[in-house]
């Protein structure tokens, strides 16, 4: 995997998740794929996007709280996971974007 920053979209992993099903599958979809996902970078994309959209009225379903609850669950995951961490190019900066998206993913949920 290429990375150039720690942005959830800054690896060529996310890209390539995004290239490969962002224009052939519904955009919840394509969360949930990500959240399910073995692969960190793709739940970190997806938990992202996720933050942008999952919103009331403006996610696409019902399933916006269920699905914010799981990208909550996976980020704690990764960060759970010190050797993953280690192996970053900037594991400071990917430690503080995981808590931010997981502060604002929180935050969503309680409102």
């Amino acid at each position: 995997m290429g990375s150039w920053g720690f942005k959830p979209w800054e690896n060529d992993t996310a890209a390539d998740f995004c290239d490969k099903y962002l224009e052939k599958i519904p955009i919840t979809a394509l969360i949930q794929i990500g959240l399910e996902s073995p692969i960190y970078e793709e739940v970190r994309i997806a938990a992202w996007l996720l933050r942008q959209i999952g919103i009331n009225f403006i996610y696409p379903n019902n399933s916006y709280k269920k699905d914010i609850k799981k990208a909550i669950a996976r980020i704690e995951e990764i960060l759970r996971n010190q050797e993953l961490l280690r192996q970053w190019c900037d594991p400071n900066g990917l430690i503080a974007d995981l808590y931010n998206n997981l502060e604002a993913l929180k935050e969503r949920i309680e409102s």
